[in-house]
């Protein structure tokens, strides 16, 4: 599993500057604040502490998710290569 691992501030900013807060990603049946951002920010805020403890508990592939999209893009197909690679030669058979 790869997480990209990101803060509170910068997930609410990248969520703002696309398409905005919705009722469900916000927590708002959780009723963990009287408005969409601070249910949002509550909310998103146990996600990601679950999350890192997951990702810690299951050896997740953890890349930093603060930066640039095209930089994680990169840094994702990198390792996904790799990672297959590595599967392929583990999947050989061994021919002496």
């Amino acid at each position: 599993v790869f997480y990209l691992r990101l803060d509170e501030k910068t997930l609410i900013r990248r969520v703002l500057q696309s398409r905005g807060m919705d009722y469900w990603e916000s927590g708002m049946d959780m009723k963990l604040g009287d408005d969409i951002y601070e249910s949002f920010r509550a909310y998103q805020k146990s996600l990601l502490k679950e999350y890192a403890s997951m990702a810690d508990e299951y050896n997740f592939r953890v890349l930093d998710g603060r930066r640039k999209i095209d930089v994680i893009q990169d840094e994702l197909r990198r390792q996904i290569g790799a990672f297959l690679a590595e599967s392929e030669t583990a999947a050989r058979p061994d021919v002496t």
